[in-house]
This record gives C-alpha cells, sequence and structure tokens, in this order.
C-alpha cells in the first residue's frame, strides 16, 4: 500500500500561488501522490520541472524522496520561499522559450 503525504508544508500554498501567477495554468498540486515524487509538477510550453516545496533549506528527504533522487537526480527542484519560487518561474519560463 502506497503512502501518501501526511501533510503539506507551511509554505506550500503561499509558493504554489506564485507559480500560478507566473506560469498561468501550467501547474499541478501532486503533493498527495507519493513515490518521492515532490509537491508541483510546473510547465511552460514545452519544458517542465518537479518542485518540491520545504520549509527551510534543512529539510529531511522522506525514503521515497530519497530513492527518487537516487533514480533521477537533478529531477526535482526544491524551493524554500516565495522569492525563489519566482527566480525558478522565471528560470522555467526562460527554458520552455529555448524549446519554442
Amino acid at each position: 500500500m502506497r503512502r501518501y503525504a501526511a501533510k503539506r508544508d507551511a509554505t506550500h500554498a503561499v509558493i504554489e500561488a506564485v507559480f500560478r501567477k507566473m506560469l498561468g495554468n501550467c501547474v499541478t498540486d501532486i503533493s498527495r501522490t507519493g513515490m518521492g515524487l515532490g509537491d508541483l509538477l510546473v510547465s511552460y510550453r514545452s519544458f517542465c520541472a518537479l518542485i518540491e516545496i520545504g520549509v527551510d533549506k534543512k529539510h529531511d528527504d522522506t525514503a521515497a524522496e530519497v530513492s527518487f533522487n537516487n533514480r533521477h537526480p537533478g529531477v526535482k527542484l526544491y524551493c524554500w520561499n516565495v522569492e525563489q519560487a519566482a527566480r525558478l518561474a522565471k528560470h522555467i519560463r526562460a527554458q520552455g522559450a529555448k524549446l519554442a
């Protein structure tokens, strides 16, 4: 039986709102999927990224997150605050623009 995320991080809603404002409707909350995927799937044009939302850099990955990160190194981006969310959203837009 798959274990789902017990709760969302305190900063989840505000960080998700930044991505929605900057990327439009291309934001999907995947925090309840489990398997260490992260909290958000975000995209711009044909570029997509997985976002792990945490309260701070001292975030301890779960066993599922460690396993996912080992199988897919560098795929997930970590986001701790709204300023970082804005920077990541700009990066995602830039990457999507390059692929267009």
